[in-house]
């Protein structure tokens, strides 16, 4: 790899970061153009840094260009529960108008519920309006995590 991509790939991760939506905008379509199979992957791990992050714009434009709104990172995180942990109300109402899929979802044991009810109750109430449960639940259906101080 030369140094060219090498900074290439740097600047796209310096914007995607800070949050420069033009940016990170221009570099997945100039690799659009170039080569199209890295491009959807990075359109998919950018979907993911934009919920984990609450990015709006950049869910939209990565949903625009192919990303798959129910994928599952290497974590079994989907983008939904990635914004449900991170506290972002908006990112979580602008995946599940676009459908994404609340029940499959269970991390260290606990449904998408508990860990919304766990950090955010207006994010828990957001997923019960639309059909959570803690069916999918592993331990004891309640949040119970202790804080290391």
């Amino acid at each position: 790899m030369d140094t060219r991509q090498d900074n290439d790939k740097f600047e796209f991760a310096c914007a995607l970061r800070n949050g420069n939506t033009r940016l990170v905008k221009e570099k997945i379509k100039n690799l659009l153009i170039h080569n199209r199979s890295e491009a959807s992957i990075l359109i998919q791990a950018t979907f993911r840094i934009a919920a984990i992050r609450g990015y709006l714009e950049l869910l939209e434009y990565c949903l625009s260009k192919g990303a798959d709104i129910n994928a599952l990172d290497s974590e079994h995180m989907s983008a939904l529960m990635h914004a449900v942990i991170g506290g972002h109300q908006s990112a979580v109402e602008f995946l599940l108008k676009r459908s994404a899929k609340i029940h499959e979802h269970v991390v260290n044991g606990y449904s998408i519920l508990s860990w919304a009810e766990f950090g955010d109750p207006k994010i828990a109430q957001l997923l019960l309006n639309h059909g959570a449960s803690h069916s999918s639940d592993s331990k004891n259906n309640s949040v119970k995590i202790s804080a290391k101080r």
